[in-house]
């Protein structure tokens, strides 16, 4: 029966799953980096500016998370379209290689989003 199963598997719906689950168990991680550069650069802002800190930066918080998850899904999707069209060998390396850098895009534009609401907010 499993010979049966594989036999008629589509190999394109193999290797995309292969990928994706690559990536989707990495999200968890990708997500607490964030939110830990996230409460770090709130914290900076209710120091620096305390009275600047209200509400709306709360919501801007989960819209910018729902963005941020956004990107790292483009991360699998250039992943595929790599795969798919054979351009790389060694798809382990390059999915690392994106990874490491979206990762690090992400936590940096969090940090910079906050060092920009301090600097337009200090009196």
């Amino acid at each position: 029966m499993i010979f049966i199963n594989n036999f008629f598997k589509d190999k394109t719906t193999t290797l995309q799953t292969s990928v994706i689950k690559w990536w989707e168990k990495r999200r968890i991680t990708y997500n607490l980096l964030n939110i830990i550069c996230l409460i770090i650069g709130l914290l900076l802002i209710k120091i620096i500016t305390p009275n600047a800190f209200h509400a709306m930066i709360a919501i801007f918080a989960f819209i910018f998370g729902f963005f941020l998850n956004l990107f790292y899904t483009i991360g699998w999707i250039v992943s595929l379209i790599i795969k798919r069209n054979k351009i790389v060998v060694n798809i382990c390396k390059i999915n690392s290689l994106l990874l490491i850098f979206i990762s690090v895009f992400s936590m940096f534009t969090t940090f910079l989003s906050c060092l920009i609401y301090i600097l337009l907010n200090i009196p």
